[in-house]
């Protein structure tokens, strides 16, 4: 099932995530899919959510929370990646989480 341009419930395969504008690398490509696997494997708590993402990036990519928000903080380098993982919905957040995107120089 599609909606809003990502697939549902289906295998995420190398075609779904390949844009005219920007094509990923094979390690960009491993990096989703292991933040696919990290998103459906982990209790989505705050700590859980933190210490994963802390240790997935190798200490590059942080997250703050507030009310119903996580925020997740990248380097410009990983600008490109962080937003596909945004778009194809494989960033780890809670049931009801807004999650925004923030680049740190």
């Amino acid at each position: 099932m599609i909606i809003d341009g990502i697939k549902h419930g289906n295998i995420l395969t190398y075609d779904d995530l390949g844009f005219v504008e920007q094509q990923l690398s094979d390690a960009d490509y491993r990096t989703v899919i292991g933040l696919k696997i990290i998103k459906n494997s982990i209790n989505h708590t705050a700590k859980n959510i933190d210490n994963a993402i802390w240790e997935y990036f190798n200490k590059q990519v942080y997250t703050t929370w507030q009310p119903h928000q996580i925020t997740y903080h990248y380097p410009a380098s990983l600008n490109t990646l962080i937003e596909v993982c945004n778009y194809k919905n494989v960033l780890p957040a809670p049931t009801g989480v807004k999650i925004v995107l923030s680049q740190i120089s």
